[in-house]
């Protein structure tokens, strides 16, 4: 993607004085119910109408209720990827490492079980299967994978613009129901330089060692680009920009503490990662709150 492209991307979307999560729950956006909302400009281009991330008060008496019959971290998803994955982490032990390939088979007995009273199939044999929207920018089922772990990091981080952070409500089970930092899903390597995967009950950032950011001097309107442009916007996040959605890496924050990153080209990456059509990656269920 030419650096032409990334800021034709940043200047078509519209102004908002909604730079966070944060400014939209502080504006009482979400007391109103959904058919009441007015389309926000927040989104890739065209307004859209603000989406509750977050627990609400019938969530939180739920959550709270089975924490104190014993469920050390109560799941706030309904039954889709988010809701398996967060399974798949809690069998196998909570702030503790495991394998990719762990919590791969382990995602598969639990997805595994439960069969479609239509469909006659189970979560896992569905969502294996599923065929791509777009043959271009489409993944493998394992691809898919993983970019539903990163999509499951997007958490509000200070003021950085994030107005669809899916790993809220999982936080917020730290938060408002364990009385921790929060619950988040980290991605680190072993010993052995293994992926592995951590169900973090006290942190309110995640941690993706997978990611590693680099340096790109930027100008008003543009970035240079370290290798021959990419073709879509998802390489040209991966590989320019560096920086994956709005996952908060340790190294990117290091570097911009030693003012060896602009904070403003990280505001860019994130933009023009919002800019993805993440729906196609993230099987994000549907019990986020109205």
């Amino acid at each position: 993607m030419s650096a032409t492209a990334i800021a034709t991307v940043k200047k078509s979307r519209g102004s908002s004085k909604y730079h966070t999560y944060a400014d939209l729950e502080a504006a009482g956006i979400f007391n109103q119910p959904v058919r009441k909302r007015r389309p926000l400009a927040i989104g890739r281009g065209d307004k859209v109408i603000p989406r509750n991330f977050g627990l609400s008060d019938s969530d939180l008496v739920d959550l709270r209720a089975r924490h104190a019959a014993g469920d050390d971290v109560p799941n706030p998803h309904n039954k889709g990827f988010s809701y398996y994955l967060i399974e798949s982490l809690k069998g196998l032990g909570i702030n503790r490492n495991h394998s990719m390939k762990r919590v791969i088979e382990r995602f598969k007995e639990v997805a595994g079980v439960d069969k479609d009273k239509k469909t006659g199939k189970t979560f896992w044999q569905t969502w294996k299967n599923k065929e791509s929207r777009n043959e271009a920018t489409g993944q493998d089922w394992l691809g898919r994978f993983n970019q539903n772990i990163e999509v499951l990091q997007r958490v509000p981080v200070g003021d950085r613009k994030n107005v669809t952070p899916y790993g809220l409500k999982l936080l917020r089970v730290g938060q408002q129901v364990l009385g921790t930092a929060g619950v988040v899903i980290d991605v680190v390597y072993g010993s052995s330089g293994d992926v592995m995967l951590r169900l973090n009950t006290d942190s309110a950032v995640p941690i993706n060692e997978t990611k590693k950011t680099r340096y790109v001097e930027t100008g008003a309107n543009e970035v240079d680009s370290p290798s021959d442009s990419p073709s879509t916007v998802s390489e040209s996040v991966e590989t320019v920009v560096g920086v994956q959605y709005d996952v908060l890496v340790a190294p990117s924050e290091e570097l911009l503490k030693a003012g060896l990153l602009k904070a403003e080209f990280m505001v860019e990456a994130v933009e023009v990662a919002e800019a993805v059509e993440v729906a196609e990656a993230v099987e994000v269920d549907s019990g986020l709150s109205a």
